[in-house]
């Protein structure tokens, strides 16, 4: 049931269903955070970014959410400026995007930043690695 109704938040008429549309045409990507208990109102604000796990060691898994297929830039960023790792991404035709970074075994142990650009605008979260 639980995700037949995270369905039906998801689609394009959920607030104002109608008898030619019903609930409207159904945004699986937006269904997949609603799911996961994640927050509707960053889902509006077309702004999702999520890393797991943090802190990590070696592997750092991201989910990013664009409201458009774009390509993107995947900066981390040290706290001294320096971008330390860097990847640019071309999406084809999805807006659900779940990267595994792999190689980060060279990353020092801290705190980071890791950024996102495309051209819907820029996201950032912060991000620790730790040692195994």
């Amino acid at each position: 049931m639980m995700i037949a109704n995270s369905i039906e938040q998801s689609a394009s008429q959920y607030n104002s269903p109608d008898s030619l549309l019903g609930f409207g045409l159904p945004d699986f990507s937006r269904a997949f955070f609603i799911v996961q208990g994640i927050d509707s109102i960053e889902i509006g604000d077309e702004k999702i970014l999520r890393t797991f796990p943090n802190p990590f060691t070696n592997h750092l898994s991201i989910d990013f959410f664009s409201e458009r297929p774009t390509p993107f830039e995947l900066s981390i960023i040290d706290f001294h400026g320096r971008i330390v790792y860097k990847k640019d991404f071309e999406p084809g035709y999805i807006n659900f995007h779940r990267l595994r970074l792999t190689e980060l075994t060279d990353l020092g142990t801290g705190a980071y930043f890791l950024r996102i650009t495309s051209e819907q605008g820029q996201y950032t979260t912060k991000i620790v690695k730790t040692t195994n």
